[in-house]
């Protein structure tokens, strides 16, 4: 009887969770084609306004080109907030099916992330990056370096993009889950007492240093 209670809780949660966004999804399906034609920025504007209202504190990235399936891809994440996970991944399951548009719950895994330039002047592509492990009991962090710019910029240009880029690079999720702290310096901070890696291998690093602790 319990087992049966439990399960008819989480089927209407569930029903909640996709009958509270139908109506937004809805009216972004009969948009589909008019916002297809639009440029990035518009797509952009489009999308997290009605995105926005289905959920708060949350962030929404369009690809500028469509990929080899022909959608483009539109990103809804969290920013790194565990507790918003669970809402993001319910709001992306209740959209319809779209032709022309690719939703993803949370920033995924990429490999080959190439990162990029912020307008600052900030160098945050991934092959200029550094990481150095830090370990407090058996929680892993990191220190994350890049290039300083010519200019100085604030702090929270570099965290943001620079955690931006992580999830990017390792997943959101993943980001989340395995790394517990962090903080982002400049090449100039470094010392020859720093040991530090390529930002490209900060996955592997981690899986591995989380296998060695199931030993």
């Amino acid at each position: 009887m319990k087992s049966f209670t439990i399960s008819l809780f989480f089927l209407l949660l569930s029903a909640f969770s996709f009958s509270q966004y139908s109506e937004t999804w809805s009216i972004i399906k009969a948009s589909e084609d008019s916002i297809y034609n639009t440029n990035t920025e518009q797509k952009l504007d489009f999308f997290y306004d009605r995105v926005n209202g289905m959920l708060d504190s949350i962030y929404v990235q369009v690809s500028n080109t469509p990929q080899e399936n022909g959608k483009y891809r539109v990103i809804i994440s969290a920013n790194g907030n565990k507790k918003l996970f669970p809402r993001v991944k319910a709001c992306v399951a209740a959209a319809p099916e779209f032709e022309r548009f690719e939703f993803v719950a949370l920033r995924p895994a990429e490999n080959d992330y190439p990162g990029f330039m912020d307008p600052s002047g900030l160098n945050l592509y991934v092959q200029y990056m550094y990481f150095e492990p830090l370990k407090i009991g058996d929680e892993f962090g990191i220190a994350v370096y890049s290039y300083a710019p010519e200019n100085e910029v604030a702090y929270n240009i570099l965290h943001d993009n620079g955690c931006m880029v992580i999830d990017h690079l390792i997943g959101e999720e993943f980001f989340a889950e395995h790394i517990k702290f962090w903080d982002f310096y400049y090449t100039d901070d470094l010392t020859a007492t720093n040991q530090i890696y390529p930002l490209k291998q900060l996955r592997a690093f981690t899986e591995s240093y989380y296998k060695s602790l199931e030993k």
